[in-house]
């Protein structure tokens, strides 16, 4: 599987193109290299959120808006297309919080788990690709408790009999 950020072996973009960044750079009479020196981020990472070849991050976003006059959550792309279907789950987001999940399990030592941590993980990051950075508000603690609560009240399966 391709590293997320690069063309896969198809060639084609892996992210939505971030147009409105684009956008706001040109309004903002800024290059690249004169964003990139502004705001710290790396000129060819904005290469790459602009071509669609990187995700927009939170972290990302909130530091190139306020070069831009923005905030962070103008920075993101555009909805999906029509032609995705919105009810399917963001894959690549899925795969993340499957990876998550899977970290947290091991560590835990109870791969019972993982089925219960997945869910509130997806919900987490996709709010953050979604322009909504892991902070304190009520969204985002409301995911968290039901992450804890999943851990507290989890009892493993008995083992199965012979």
């Amino acid at each position: 599987m391709a590293e997320p950020g690069r063309k896969g072996a198809s060639g084609r973009r892996k992210f939505a193109p971030n147009v409105a960044l684009k956008n706001f750079r040109e309004l903002a009479g800024l290059s690249q290299e004169a964003l990139a020196r502004a705001s710290g981020v790396q000129q060819s990472a904005i290469t790459r959120l602009e071509n669609g070849l990187q995700r927009t991050t939170a972290e990302i976003a909130a530091r190139l808006a306020p070069h831009l006059g923005r905030t962070p959550r103008d920075l993101f792309p555009g909805p999906l297309p029509p032609s995705v279907d919105e009810d399917e789950p963001d894959r690549d987001v899925m795969t993340r919080a499957v990876v998550a999940a899977r970290r947290l399990v091991r560590a835990a030592g109870n791969e019972d788990l993982l089925v219960e941590l997945i869910a509130p993980i997806y919900a987490l990051l996709l709010r953050e690709q979604n322009g909504h950075p892991i902070t304190d508000d009520d969204r985002t603690l409301s995911i968290i408790e039901s992450l804890i609560t999943r851990l507290r009240h989890f009892r493993p399966a008995p083992p199965a009999s012979e």
